[in-house]
């Protein structure tokens, strides 16, 4: 068997990990300690990559499950502070996803990722008018690691 496609995840491999200093500084903002909001905001977080809650709504959760109360202009500031700490694109990555691509392969992208990062990466991210093949979950409705996603990479593929 040989290799025909290269798929990349964008998380902590197109982009850099989230810095821990921002979920410190989420943590901060809430008014709780980032031990309290770390499984929170991971055990919540399938819908919105999935695409079935939008920022407000899953950071409305967050801070319902947290016990906190804040206004839309606090969430609103959460929200953007997450989807910053996603934004540092690893240049190496992106040449090397570059090679693959010049190297004759079938490039592609298979990512969980909420709509609203997803629409403003598209805009704003080169790399993503790379791949030969883009899939995210808040398109499918679908999130890694759900078998389903997969099968539908490789019919696509």
């Amino acid at each position: 068997m040989s290799i025909k496609a290269v798929v990349f995840d964008y998380g902590q491999v197109i982009s850099f990990p989230q810095d821990p200093k921002v979920l410190d500084g989420l943590a901060q903002r809430i008014g709780v300690e980032r031990e309290q909001l770390e499984p929170v905001l991971w055990s919540l977080r399938d819908g919105y990559d999935r695409g079935t809650h939008n920022a407000k709504e899953y950071y409305n959760e967050v801070i319902s499950r947290l016990n906190v109360s804040m206004d839309d202009k606090s969430i609103d500031e959460l929200i953007v502070m997450d989807l910053d700490s996603w934004k540092n694109i690893n240049e190496k990555t992106v040449t090397l996803m570059e090679d693959i691509k010049k190297a004759g392969y079938v490039l592609g992208i298979l990512s969980n990722m909420p709509h609203d990062f997803l629409a403003w990466a598209r805009e704003h991210i080169p790399v993503f008018s790379l791949p030969h093949l883009s899939l995210f979950s808040c398109e499918l409705g679908l999130i890694k690691p759900e078998e389903a996603i997969y099968r539908k990479l490789l019919s696509l593929l």
